[in-house]
Order: C-alpha cells, then sequence, then structure tokens
C-alpha cells in the first residue's frame, strides 16, 4: 500500500527540522566561541589585557592591549565571524556563499608603516573592485606569487620588492592558504589580514600575525 504524506505533515516536518537546526547549530556555534575565547586567553594572556566582545552567535570580537610590544604592536584587535549553522539555507548554499568562518586582524604598529600595500589572493581580487584604478597603487608581477595564487599590488614598488626579497612572506603564505588578504596603510600604520578560519590553524595563524609585526 502506497504511503502518502498531506502537505500539512510535509510542512510541520520542515518545520521540526528547522527548529532542530537552530538549536543545534547555535550551541555548537556557542561551544566553539567560548573555546575560541579560551584559546585567545591562553594564547595571548602574556602579551596583553585580553578582552571580549560577544556578537551573540554570529562572532566574536577581541581587543588586545599590548603591554609586551616585542612583536611591534601597540593595539590588536580580532574579528571572528561564524557561518550560519543555525540556518537550514546554510548548508546547500554554503559553496556558493563562502559560509564558512572567517577571521579579521587589525594591527596599530609601533613603527610607520613605509608603505600602502594589498597582497590578495585571486578569489579575493575577484570582490575588490578598483584596485588598480587607485592612483597610489601599482600591480607588481612577481612570478612566485602567481604560482601560489596571490596578486601584489603597492604604492611603491621597489620597497615592496625589497619587503618581499627579505622576508619569508611566500614561504608562509604557501603553507598558509586559507590568509585571504594583506594590507598595510602608511597613513594609520596599521596591518589588516582577512583568513578563512579553522580551529586547528589558531596557533599557526596568531604566529604569522605577529611574524609581520616583526618584519613590517
Amino acid at each position: 500500500m502506497a504511503l502518502y504524506v498531506s502537505d500539512l505533515e510535509i510542512v510541520v516536518i520542515i518545520g521540526i527540522l528547522l527548529v532542530v537546526i537552530y538549536f543545534v547549530g547555535s550551541y555548537w556555534k556557542h561551544r566553539k566561541l567560548t573555546k575560541y575565547a579560551h584559546v585567545f586567553e591562553d594564547r595571548l594572556k602574556s602579551k596583553a589585557r585580553v578582552r571580549f566582545r560577544s556578537f551573540g552567535h554570529a562572532g566574536l570580537g577581541v581587543k588586545l592591549e599590548m603591554n609586551d610590544r616585542s612583536d611591534g604592536f601597540r593595539e590588536v584587535y580580532f574579528s571572528l565571524s561564524m557561518g550560519a549553522r543555525e540556518n537550514l539555507m546554510h548548508y546547500p548554499l554554503v559553496s556558493l556563499t563562502k559560509g564558512y568562518d572567517r577571521i579579521s586582524f587589525w594591527g596599530i604598529l609601533e613603527k610607520p608603516v613605509k608603505i600602502n600595500m594589498r597582497i590578495m589572493s585571486r578569489e579575493e581580487k575577484k570582490e575588490i573592485k578598483h584596485t588598480e584604478e587607485r592612483a597610489n597603487m601599482r600591480k607588481i608581477n612577481l612570478e612566485e606569487f602567481d604560482e601560489i595564487g596571490y596578486v601584489v599590488y603597492a604604492s611603491n614598488t621597489e620597497i615592496a620588492r625589497s619587503f618581499i626579497s627579505r622576508s619569508k612572506i611566500v614561504e608562509k603564505l604557501r603553507e598558509l592558504k586559507y590568509v585571504e588578504l594583506i594590507e598595510t596603510d602608511m597613513t594609520s600604520s596599521l596591518v589588516r589580514i582577512v583568513s578563512r578560519f579553522k580551529e586547528e590553524t589558531l596557533s599557526e595563524l596568531l604566529n604569522f600575525l605577529f611574524y609581520l609585526g616583526r618584519v613590517l
């Protein structure tokens, strides 16, 4: 005998599924964010006073008031954004909407930044318009960056090439393939980094951030 499901039963099933996904996804995100907060605290408490700001299930803000400035930073901020796992549509659309977790970093350096520079993945470049149209930013053709899927723009090509040659930036980006953007700003002495984020990569990503503070 054929089994029929009425329209009402379908609506009820979908409703139950939405509720279950919302609560399970929200609980999972809360646990993850709590764990990340403990990791930040444990990893950075020796360098700074760590302050947190919760964005609910959406993410977490972290402010570091540096007391150890050996890595070159005066102030440091993190913004961690979580994928919408409490939303049913997150799962079928995740590959299209890039619904992965992301972390953004802003650091104000102790010393002046000598160059406006942007190192970005090719995918990130598609989303940032008019980079080549900015009067003070020119693309630098570097084979080593082409090989690892990044492009470079800078206000001073000579300084940019010097920084790239004396640092290990290419080698580190080859290992940290999830980093999407590195940007420096002369006016504010600011370094900004945007990266895809996974729990197992947090420690090496923090190491990379403070490495940049020392070499810039």
